[in-house]
């Protein structure tokens, strides 16, 4: 995870377009530089140590950024809350979803991550929250974490699953998978994201008090 400092709005992260990406870029991680020239980055701002907003930032072959689209945690209007499923407006990026809370088909989406990075190391729990953010984010504001163990060829390994709820009405909206799996596991830097989606039937019933 990289940063940038400065950007306060949405005009402020696009006016990096076409600057050098190693000039603009912050490098936050322990485990060394991330910053690896052509690519996609996930980053953080305004500052490292004053995180508000995330961020994917595309870098072209001669180092400079030619795309960046800020991801902004929806903080709308909500008035019932549930596990990976919150009421909200329509998010401004495309990629959010609006759930319901409403009951009927819904879509429930699963991410699998593993706990241990393309470079071998573990995954670190400012990783994990980061992700965690992006996905709650991408849902309206709320998701679903589990961890789990994965095994594969004799080898076990920690993981790290993400779920959230979308109502299936005409009007919803939800993450394109590819897209979000994608900046997941760039935040937490893997070979590979496996999502799974299944229609499952609910509602949330009010408890009298």
């Amino acid at each position: 995870m990289m940063s940038v400092y400065g950007c306060h709005t949405k005009e402020d992260l696009k006016a990096l377009v076409g600057q050098d990406a190693s000039s603009v870029l912050q490098e936050t991680s322990m485990f060394g530089p991330e910053y690896k020239g052509a690519g996609r980055y996930a980053v953080v701002g305004p500052s490292p140590h004053e995180r508000k907003w995330y961020a994917t930032v595309v870098v072209d072959g001669d180092g400079k950024i030619v795309k960046a689209r800020l991801h902004v945690p929806n903080r709308s209007r909500s008035n019932q809350r549930g596990p990976g499923c919150i009421c909200t407006t329509r998010a401004r990026d495309g990629v959010h979803a609006r759930t319901t809370t409403g009951g009927g088909t819904m879509t429930r989406t699963r991410y699998y991550l593993g706990l241990t990075t393309r470079n071998g190391k573990p995954v670190t729990k400012a990783q994990q929250g980061y992700a965690t953010e992006r996905m709650a984010s991408a849902y309206g504001g709320g998701c679903t974490v589990y961890r789990a163990t994965g095994y594969w060829q004799g080898v076990s390994e920690g993981s790290l699953v993400l779920e959230a709820l979308a109502d299936d009405g005409p009007d919803s909206e939800r993450p394109v998978p590819e897209v979000l799996a994608r900046e997941l596991g760039t935040i937490m830097l893997q070979d590979t994201v496996l999502w799974t989606a299944e229609k499952v039937e609910g509602s949330f019933v009010k408890v009298p008090r």
